[in-house]
C-alpha cells in the first residue's frame, strides 16, 4: 500500500519530465528505467530490514525510494540538467535533507535510515599505492551503486569520458567479492580483439554443471570485466 501511494505521488511525474523534458547521456526504455529502479530497491530493501523493523517504517520507505528514483530515472541526466530534476523532486515531497546548494545527488541513505552527504563515505586520505587512485564523491558514488546492482545480480556497464578512473573502479569493485563464492576475470578488450578471444576466456572459466547449464567451477559466481567495449 505504502509503495502505490509512493509510486503515484513521484514515479509518474518523474517518469514525465525524464522523458519528455530532458535528454538522458544514454537512452534508456521506460521498462528499462524501472527495472533499474526495482532493482535498486530490492537491494536497499534488503539492506534497511533490520532498520525498517526499528523506526518509522513509512518514512523510511520514502527516503529509499527516493534514493532509487534519483539513480534510476535521473541516472542518466548530464550534470547540467540534474539540478532542474532535483528541483522537480523537491517539489513532490518533504521527506528530504534541507539543502540550498546541493542537490539530491548529493545524499544517500545512511546505515540509520538517515540522508547524509557522500562525502561521509569517501575514506580519509584513501590512495591505492599502485595505481595512485584518490576516492572522490563520484568514485564512492558509483562504487556503492555499483554494489546495489551486484546484490541483485545485475550486469553493469559503466560508462563515462576517458581517464576518469572506470577501471580503477572496477579493478576495486573486483578485489571486494568473496573468493568463496566468486570467480573473477579480466579481458581486455580493443579493435584488435577478436571474439574467439572472448568465447577461450570465458570457456575456459566455466565448467558443465548439468544439461545445458554451465558456470564457475565448484558452484561459484563468475564475474567478468571486459575492459572496454
Amino acid at each position: 500500500h505504502v509503495l502505490r501511494l509512493l509510486f503515484s505521488k513521484l514515479a509518474g511525474p518523474l517518469l514525465s519530465y525524464v522523458t519528455e523534458e530532458v535528454t538522458p547521456i544514454v537512452k534508456v526504455c521506460n521498462t528499462g528505467l524501472f527495472r533499474t529502479f526495482i532493482n535498486l530497491l530490492t537491494a536497499m530493501l534488503d539492506n534497511f530490514a533490520e532498520v525498517k523493523a526499528e523506526s518509522n517504517s513509512e518514512i523510511l520507505m520514502e527516503r529509499l525510494v527516493l534514493f532509487c528514483l534519483v539513480w534510476s530515472l535521473g541516472g542518466l541526466l548530464p550534470p547540467h540538467q540534474q539540478q532542474h530534476f532535483s528541483d522537480m523532486v523537491k517539489s513532490l515531497t518533504s521527506c528530504l535533507p534541507e539543502y540550498t546548494d546541493n542537490t539530491v545527488y548529493d545524499y544517500y541513505v545512511d546505515e540509520a535510515g538517515e540522508w547524509d552527504s557522500w562525502y561521509n563515505l569517501i575514506p580519509e586520505a584513501m590512495v591505492e599505492q599502485l595505481d595512485h587512485f584518490v576516492e572522490n564523491i563520484d568514485t564512492t558514488r558509483t562504487y556503492y551503486l555499483m554494489h546495489l546492482a551486484a546484490v541483485t545480480n545485475q550486469n553493469i556497464l559503466l560508462t563515462g569520458p576517458p581517464a576518469t578512473g572506470k577501471t580503477n573502479i572496477v579493478n576495486r569493485f573486483l578485489r571486494a567479492p568473496d573468493k568463496a563464492n566468486y570467480v573473477t576475470r579480466t579481458l581486455v578488450y580493443c579493435e584488435n580483439t577478436k571474439p574467439t578471444l572472448f568465447q577461450e576466456v570465458v570457456e575456459h572459466t566455466i565448467v558443465h554443471r548439468q544439461g545445458s547449464n554451465y558456470g564457475a567451477p565448484q558452484g561459484k559466481r563468475l564475474c567478468l570485466f571486459v575492459d572496454d567495449m
